[in-house]
């Protein structure tokens, strides 16, 4: 049987009980008769409670949704409680026996068949010998928790880099490398930086091949902490890196060009220039390249000063790799009609110094070549000018006064096989300690002199 029916059977013996004790022997009303006007009515909840008024007046509903009962009195609706007193609290139970104890062990999984790329492995269980250790025969659940897959390279920036050639150059620069060829020394300042990563080196690729030849001290700097530079004209270079000049080197021909406004207008030239590359490398292998020019007779940072067939004369020259149709070209051969410049040679005379007067070396015109040009740029009253120097063991000029003599015909219009004498004066400044002579020969206004050297005896 249903609680709720229970309840109610309950109730109406109660109510029943109740009415037949106030029933009076003379009342003609029977007790069925009263107990037929007291019903009982169910509803679900509260709010499903009529109107508490006259027609309803006494009755009592049992709500499902509380499970008590309500009586509709005249002041309103009440809740009739047919809940005793609370009884006393009986005694405590006997303590239970202690639980065992979880456990939890965290592992490093290797790469499988659990996680692909290994991860970890989480054991649990119940410790059931109770020796505070998960034993593999208590385990009762392991959860994997895996590494992510490899993903594709991510973008790796290249190296940020500057640099540049601060001082020294050809022809001043000119390094003699012993085995017949030459190298460039110059100061360099750079400055090297990975935002993403580290520089793992920086330096120069001389041969522009991709490989760093002669790696730099630091990430940034000016100088290089190496031993000196020897140079060629006997001067010393402190800080700074030599190259070679047999790669990276570039001739270009140029036709009415001007440096600046103070340079004469070349109307042939060749600009040489030595390129290498500066190279950062980071420490994920990305690579920066930076290409550096020098310019061979640059006057300076901004422009260049073409080569000219009268320069072209300088020594170190000799040890450029030019080819000989730029050379051709510049001197007026096969078809050029670039102007030749005067040729000399010098030699030693073949007197034996003496602490008089003597004749030291002699210097010839192998070639007049285009005379009438290069004689435009004079502008002392002469159209040349020669002077001479004894040069002693510390490399130092003792300058010869008066004694160049011209032997051709016209000084004023040199011709091609003229020789001029150089001679030492009664100072003998040229003796044994003097072991070269010297020649400067100056053509004009804004020429580099030709400079000559050669033994003598």
């Amino acid at each position: 049987m249903k609680p709720n029916a229970i309840a109610l059977l309950f109730c109406l013996m109660m109510m029943s009980s109740t009415i037949a004790g106030c029933i009076g022997g003379t009342d003609t009303t029977t007790p069925d008769d009263e107990l037929d006007d007291w019903d009982t009515y169910y509803v679900a909840s509260t709010a499903d409670l009529p109107d508490c008024d006259s027609d309803i007046l006494g009755r009592l509903y049992y709500v499902v949704a509380t499970a008590d009962f309500h009586a509709c009195t005249a002041a309103d609706w009440i809740v009739v409680d047919l809940t005793g007193a609370d009884g006393t609290p009986g005694a405590l139970g006997a303590a239970g026996v202690d639980g065992l104890t979880s456990l939890g062990v965290i592992n490093p999984e290797p790469a499988g068949a659990n996680c692909a790329e290994g991860g970890i492995s989480f054991a649990v269980g119940i410790d059931d010998n109770d020796n505070a250790i998960l034993e593999t025969t208590e385990v009762d659940q392991t959860q994997y928790v895996c590494n992510g897959a490899s993903g594709s390279g991510g973008s790796n920036s290249p190296p940020s880099l500057n640099a540049r050639v601060w001082d020294g150059g050809l022809p001043s620069g000119l390094v003699d490398d012993g085995d017949g060829t030459m190298s460039i020394a110059f100061l360099l300042e750079w400055y090297a930086f990975d935002m993403d990563g580290s520089i793992a080196s920086v330096g120069i690729d001389y041969d522009i091949d991709g490989i760093i030849d002669i790696e730099f001290p630091s990430d940034s700097g000016a100088v290089d902490n190496q031993a000196s530079i020897q140079l060629a004209d006997g001067d010393v270079l402190v800080g700074g890196f030599s190259v070679p000049l047999e790669t990276g080197l570039s001739v270009t021909r140029v036709e009415n060009f001007v440096a600046d406004e103070e340079s004469l207008v070349a109307e042939c030239g060749l600009i040489i220039q030595k390129t290498m590359s500066i190279v950062a490398i980071d420490d994920l292998g990305a690579k920066t390249a930076l290409p550096i020019t020098i310019g061979v007779d640059s006057t300076s940072s901004d422009y260049y000063r073409p080569v000219t067939s009268w320069t072209i004369q300088a020594e170190f020259y000799d040890y450029l790799p030019i080819s000989q149709n730029d050379l051709d070209w510049l001197n007026g051969i096969g078809g050029s009609t670039c102007p030749a410049a005067p040729q000399f040679t010098l030699t030693d005379h073949q007197d034996s110094l003496t602490t008089g007067v003597d004749n030291v070396a002699t210097l010839t015109i192998t070639s007049a070549g285009d005379w009438s040009y290069w004689h435009q740029y004079s502008d002392w009253g002469e159209n040349w000018y020669v002077s001479a120097y004894c040069i002693d063991a510390n490399g130092d000029d003792i300058y010869l006064e008066g004694t160049i003599t011209y032997d051709g015909a016209d000084s004023d219009n040199p011709q091609t096989g003229d020789t001029i004498s150089i001679k030492d004066n009664q100072n003998a400044d040229c003796n044994s300690q003097t072991p070269e002579v010297r020649v400067r020969i100056y053509m004009g206004w804004n020429l580099e002199p030709l400079h000559i050297t050669v033994p003598i005896s």
